[in-house]
């Protein structure tokens, strides 16, 4: 019998994968990749759901983002709005009322009709709903209402202004502005998650649990149709099975957290590497709450205990940026002009003694299985055993690792968000009304409420940029987290492939991709 170079890739893969203890998640391919404009995408892991008002995950964002559309989409390559579904809009001098005029002759995939403003209005109520639980309804607890004006128009009203309140709107995470089918979700129910309707440039064709999730070409997209003919998307966990499917084809494009797998690929004949800015914090939040960490001291002994530039340069081989506090520094507002916490161990010990734990104490850490996470904490670990801090650390698989860092007893969690370029998006949740088990303020901090509130209500720049300083200010001296780094988008991409760029937001927006 003559096997095919394909079919021995395949076969080598699955042996690979099964040699790895199954409790790490590695999947692999169960199928090589098709014919020319068929793209496959690993996307490392099962998602949630594909109902953009329940998920948070960006294994479902970047499937999400090419089949839904939303009043405005992020540039490419800037932070600057464009139009997506609305072609216009105008504010009213107060800054409460827009009025947006929509988009005509957008269709919704599989004959679910026309795309109108009843839309948009069903949209924006079902994440304000709290039957729906949509993690997303913060976005829209400033929205009074929502009206339909016109077939082709619709009007928001907010109970104050919101510097942010476009940035809702948009396909990129978060997903609270990517518009649903009021016809497919009612008929569909539940069901939506698993089947969605868009209108964007790819359509949801099947999902095979474990195994793949496939788009096809949506021939009607009101820019035309895309170049590529299919996506596929796929779940291989393992970095280096990842890596060996891009080199034999059977994967064009794949994220790498595990940055040390790089070096033979920086001039590979068949792949690139692809690195781009990240607006991205990965840090620890301490349970402010809780004992131990309910004492500013033992915060900032944790901050002066951890030495975050072996992580970027060790673990990260400089594929991130050292962090000054949680907002990035390509952010609106940011400052450089906050306390700081140098790598200082006897400082660390010092104030633990000063907070009446001269011995150290022992805590734990949650801490999902994701990328280089284990690797990151337990350099962690051991950085703080040398000040007498014995922190275990908990790994845990999605599902398991959601639950458990909303407990009310947890006292460290390992947190990472991709955000919009706006400081308020990252503020949220460090305001005391979105602490669990309803939102992500996992550090249970309320030290800022009122700045927050201000920074996201006022519509001047220069005073917003001066409010979100002093956010930063005091929150480098409450310490409600141990910022570790920025991290860069860091991808490994088939030289086939044409017109894919990192998105600056996080995106995987394949609609002007093609295949050589």
């Amino acid at each position: 019998m003559i096997v095919s170079r394909g079919e021995k890739v395949r076969r080598f893969m699955v042996m690979l994968a099964l040699t790895v203890c199954f409790s790490t998640s590695v999947y692999f391919l169960t199928e090589s990749a098709v014919t020319a404009q068929d793209l496959v995408v690993n996307r490392k892991a099962e998602g949630i759901s594909l109902d953009p008002a329940k998920t948070t995950t960006m294994e479902d964002y970047m499937v999400m983002g090419n089949i839904f559309s939303s009043l405005f989409r992020f540039k490419t390559d800037s932070f600057d709005l464009r139009p997506d579904l609305a072609t216009e809009y105008r504010v009213s001098p107060d800054g409460k009322t827009y009025t947006f005029k929509l988009r005509q002759g957008v269709k919704w995939h599989k004959g679910y009709g026309e795309f109108t403003a009843e839309d948009v209005e069903f949209s924006i109520n079902r994440v304000k709903n709290p039957e729906t639980k949509s993690p997303y309804a913060r976005n829209f607890a400033n929205v009074a209402k929502v009206e339909v004006t016109g077939k082709y128009e619709v009007k928001m009203e907010l109970k104050q202004p919101e510097a942010t309140f476009l940035q809702n709107l948009t396909v990129t995470r978060p997903c609270s502005g990517l518009i649903v089918s009021k016809q497919a979700v009612t008929k569909l129910g539940d069901g939506h998650g698993s089947q969605p309707i868009g209108t964007g440039p790819f359509v949801f064709q099947e999902a095979v649990p474990r195994e793949k999730i496939v788009l096809v070409a949506n021939p009607d997209y009101y820019e035309g149709a895309p170049k590529l003919k299919r996506i596929t998307f796929v779940p291989i966990a393992d970095e280096t099975t990842a890596l060996m499917a891009l080199e034999s084809g059977d994967v064009h494009i794949t994220q790498i957290e595990n940055v040390r797998l790089l070096q033979k690929y920086q001039n590979h004949e068949k792949l690139n590497v692809i690195t781009g800015p990240r607006i991205s914090v990965h840090m620890i939040l301490m349970n402010t709450k809780r004992p131990p960490f309910n004492n500013v001291k033992v915060r900032q002994a944790m901050a002066y205990a951890i030495n975050t530039d072996e992580i970027i340069n060790g673990i990260l081989s400089g594929f991130a940026d050292k962090p000054t506090g949680v907002i990035h520094p390509q952010m609106f507002g940011y400052t450089a002009d906050v306390q700081r916490y140098p790598y200082d161990p006897q400082k660390a010990k010092t104030l633990l003694a000063e907070a009446g734990y001269p011995n150290g104490f022992k805590t734990k850490v949650v801490v999902l299985i994701y990328g280089q996470w284990q690797k990151v904490m337990e350099l962690v670990k051991a950085q703080l055993a040398k000040v007498g801090i014995d922190m275990a650390i908990q790994m845990l698989e999605r599902g398991a690792y959601v639950q458990a860092r909303a407990q009310e007893t947890t006292e460290l969690v390992m947190f990472g968000v991709s955000l919009p370029p706006d400081p308020d998006f990252v503020m949220r949740d460090f305001h005391s009304k979105n602490a669990p088990p309803g939102g992500l303020n996992l550090s249970r901090y309320s030290g800022v409420d009122d700045l927050i509130e201000m920074g996201s209500q006022e519509m001047d720049k220069a005073k917003r940029s001066q409010i979100y300083g002093e956010i930063q200010k005091r929150m480098a001296q409450d310490v409600p987290a141990v910022v570790l780094y920025h991290p860069k988008w860091t991808q490994v991409v088939n030289k086939r492939v044409r017109g894919y760029t990192v998105e600056r937001m996080g995106g995987f927006w394949l609609f002007p991709v093609s295949i050589d």
